[in-house]
This record gives C-alpha cells, structure tokens and sequence, in this order.
C-alpha cells in the first residue's frame, strides 16, 4: 500500500514540474521581501510624528493584505491600516493624514491618489527610495482577519498556496482580474471553496471547532462610499493553529498527496466553466456557511466575514466571457506553460 501512496505522489510531482517552475519565477526575492520590510518599518516612523490627538483615540498600525496571506507574488503590494480603539469616519481620517503628509518637507513619502468614494478609503502612498506603493487605509479589522484566514487555508497544503498563486497569475494574464471584473482575492475565494466542494478542505470557521468559552464577537462600524455609516456584528472565529488545525491539517494532506496540482486546476476550470457547478448552483460561492441566491442571479459570493459584500458583485455587469474557463480546462492540458 506504502509503495503504490508514493508511486501516485511520484507521479503527481511529475505532472507539477511545469507549475513549480512558474511558482518559482514569480516568487519574491529575499532581497525584495527586505525592501518592503524596510519600506514598512520606515513608514511607521514617519507616521508616529504626526499628532493624532484630534481623533481621541489610541493608534496601532497593522500590515495586512497578499504579502502576508501566503498567497503573495513579487508584484504583491503593501496593504497598511491605522487600528484605533473607538470610531472615526474613514474618509475625514485620511484627509487629515494628507494634510500632515503634506505639510512635512521630506522626499520619501508621496501621495499618489486619495480614493475617497470607495467601498474602503484608501491613499496610495510611493516610498520613493524604494520603489513600492503602499494603501493606506483605517480600521480595515476585516481585512487584517481576512489575512490571517486566506493564511491558515494556505498552510493547510502547499498545493492550496501553489493552485491559489497560479490562479491570480491566470486571472490577470487572462485580464479578467482587473478594477471592473474579478479582484485576486475573489478568485482565491473561488479557489478555496472549490476545494471545499471538490476535495472536502475543511472549512476552518466552522463553529463545532471553537470553545465554548471562547470570545470572538467583533462590532463594525464604518462609513460606506462616504454615504452612510454602517454598524454590525460578526464572529471572526476561526481555527488556525493547535491540535484541531494540525488534525484537520493532516487529514486534507491525506487527500492531496494523491492528486497534482495540474488536475486540481484542470478540475476548477471545468468547475466554473459556462456549464459547470460553480456558478450555477443555487447557493452563492462561500468557504464559510451556504446562503442561498437571490432569485435570477448567477454570479453572487459570501465575504467570509463582511456580510455587506460580494466580491463579485461587480462582475455581473462585466463579465462577459464564461468561456475563458472552458478554454483554460482544455489548455491546461495542452500548453501549460502560455497560461500564467
């Protein structure tokens, strides 16, 4: 039984040799990774001088987003948010970020755009000495959870984080991930509840795995496109390390040693393609619990955490080539290596 296990793994590596490759050449340099370590450490420096008191709060700063998700490449940017203990409206905390940005005489730090209307605020700011663009927004608390969450599903198996990257890599040679259409994090939400469908991944917010005396209730309350002010409730519980992760890690390796990596994305593609399951099913993609669609729609996906979006909200209106799937599954087979 041992010799026939390693012979499908044997082979599986085979098959994989192609994608490992790709993995390899659109990884981050050590030396890139140090810049962007560097570049954070000096923005939090220059952050500490301004004078926060007119927001009656207490600051942390807290980097978040697809360098620290495990499913970074090495055009991922830097995602950075300002936590504070108590509410403060987004869009008036950033405004007066650009004023004190402004008023510093230095060379290093440059806003390049303020994004006001978004669904989350953000400045884009350039450290100019490094070359490296970093967002800026404030009490992202989601998005800083959702990081860790996308970081627990890629520690599961390495062919989760390898399946996930290559993916976002297809999306955007494919130019369908893009600010009109598909964003890489929906397209790894796509990629992790296929797995879950497909190939039994667990589903790591499953609430029979949390203590009974655990606390995980979190409050929300943000400023929507600068609108209104919206406020709920939402349990960021989830399992990520300990005995329950590393079982649950060991079961799914069980499972994933004895596929390669090229038919798991063979299997996505044919997954959502025109005719496939995935987005004709009644129920909206998710990794946490089901939800039923709303009647008539077909392109619709639960947030893991933020109830108010649909990462493929958008798409509906946009997206107008399913078939781009179909083509996927079938040169997947032929020529790889023109995909990513």
């Amino acid at each position: 039984m041992i010799d026939i296990l390693q012979s499908i793994q044997g082979r599986c590596q085979d098959q994989d040799e192609v994608f490992i490759e790709i993995l390899k050449k659109n990884e981050m340099s050590e030396e890139n990774k140090k810049k962007f370590e560097r570049s954070t450490k000096s923005l939090i420096f220059f952050l500490k001088q301004f004078d926060y008191n007119p927001f009656n709060s207490e600051i942390e700063f807290c980097v978040f987003g697809s360098q620290l998700n495990g499913f970074g490449t090495k055009e991922s940017d830097v995602d950075f948010t300002f936590i504070t203990n108590s509410y403060v409206d987004e869009r008036i905390a950033l405004k007066y970020l650009q004023q004190e940005t402004n008023s510093v005489d230095q060379n290093k730090f440059k806003i390049k755009e303020f994004v006001e209307f978004a669904r989350i605020a953000v400045m884009k700011i350039e450290d100019s000495n490094n070359k490296i663009e970093i967002d800026i927004c404030f009490n992202n608390l989601l998005g800083v959870i959702n990081t860790k969450l996308l970081y627990a599903y890629a520690n599961l198996n390495k062919k989760v984080q390898q399946g996930g990257v290559l993916l976002k890599l297809w999306g955007k040679k494919q130019g369908i991930i893009n600010k009109s259409c598909f964003s890489s994090y929906a397209i790894l939400i796509m990629w992790l509840h296929f797995l879950q469908e497909k190939y039994q991944m667990p589903n790591l917010q499953n609430k029979q795995y949390k203590p009974s005396n655990q606390k995980t209730m979190l409050s929300i309350k943000r400023n929507i496109e600068g609108r209104r002010v919206s406020s709920f409730d939402v349990d960021v519980f989830f399992v990520y390390n300990g005995q329950k992760y590393n079982q649950l890690k060991d079961q799914f390796d069980k499972s994933m040693s004895q596929v390669s990596l090229k038919q798991l994305l063979k299997d996505y593609f044919t997954y959502y393609q025109d005719q496939g399951e995935g987005f004709n099913q009644k129920y909206k993609i998710s990794i946490n619990e089901k939800q039923l669609k709303e009647e008539g729609e077909k392109y619709s996906m639960c947030d893991p955490f933020d109830k108010e979006h649909d990462p493929i909200k958008k798409i509906r209106n946009n997206f107008k080539d399913q078939q781009v799937f179909n083509r996927a599954a079938k040169s997947i087979e032929q020529n790889a290596q023109i995909m990513f």
